[in-house]
């Protein structure tokens, strides 16, 4: 499996922009073969940080999101509003069955 994490701080004067294609990213990545979880979520103490998780299958799942028309729209965007750079780490790990 892979996981990403991590956060990314958005000016404040592009917070709703970023806010609507968060919507329509989650949707779209979730309905990918090998999405296993995706998430985006708006934090409580920092109101222009937005967090990221997402789990996949696999690299190749992965790097398909990664490619895809809505993952490399949101990059784009993403990289056009951030205030800082953004803060996301990469996992390869095996599920321990818990």
């Amino acid at each position: 499996m892979i996981l990403i994490h991590g956060y990314a701080d958005f000016r404040p004067e592009e917070r709703d922009r970023v806010a609507a294609a968060a919507v329509d990213m989650q949707a779209a990545s979730r309905a990918e073969d090998g999405c296993v979880h995706y998430g985006l979520s708006w934090d409580s103490g920092e109101p222009n940080r937005i967090h990221l998780l997402e789990i996949w299958r696999d690299a190749d799942a992965y790097d398909g999101h990664k490619a895809s028309e809505h993952g490399v729209a949101f990059t784009a965007l993403a990289n056009e509003t951030v205030a800082a750079p953004p803060s996301f780490f990469h996992y390869d790990a095996e599920p321990t069955g818990l």
